[in-house]
């Protein structure tokens, strides 16, 4: 069974479970107001929608894959390569670089200072060095639009939750507060 399959089934029945209880939350006070179960609702239904097409996806692969498979069985060429005397060599297996073997484990550690220096820092500095360090780990390496593309997101992520959102965020202490004040 292949992992996109089990993977997609299992989202889908995490999403439709705590959809359930989502659904439960009381409603907003006030009809200017989302409430409290707008945000985890959408989020889930975003999640449920993307579990069904990634099933209907696989199932499509396999189907596809199963057809395939029945095609070559019936008219093999090299095969018939192999009779005519030619030799056909097997496909190699594609082994990553040693540069990006472990740059998932890099990600996940810069994930976890990320989240550990957040508080001290402030939300404003760990985001756009974190941002920094992920598009440098990801292949950007030219400074300019490293700097840009680390500060102005940076800088659209705190409008957004801030602003937009009310949602407060870490200042940080000292020196890394007066900055985030000024920012934020």
């Amino acid at each position: 069974m292949p992992a996109n399959l089990v993977f997609s089934i299992i989202t889908i029945i995490f999403s439709l479970f705590f959809l359930y209880h989502a659904l439960q939350l009381p409603p907003s006070r006030s009809p200017a107001s989302l409430g409290p179960a707008f945000w985890p609702t959408a989020v889930l239904i975003v999640m449920l929608i993307m579990g069904v097409l990634l099933l209907i996806r696989t199932l499509v692969e396999m189907r596809q894959s199963k057809s395939a498979a029945h095609a070559v069985a019936e008219e093999n060429p090299a095969a018939e390569l192999e009779e005519l005397g030619v030799n056909v060599p097997e496909e190699e297996e594609v082994k990553p670089s040693k540069e990006f073997r472990h740059r998932q484990w890099v990600m996940v550690a810069l994930l976890m200072v990320y989240f550990l220096i957040m508080n001290h820092v402030g939300f404003l500095v760990s985001t756009i060095l974190f941002l920094a360090a992920s598009a440098w780990l990801l292949g950007l390496r030219r400074i300019i639009p490293l700097a840009l593309t680390s500060v102005l997101s940076s800088f659209v992520i705190i409008y957004l939750f801030s602003t937009i959102l009310s949602v407060p965020l870490p200042r940080g202490v000292g020196v890394f507060r007066t900055i985030s004040q000024l920012f934020g």
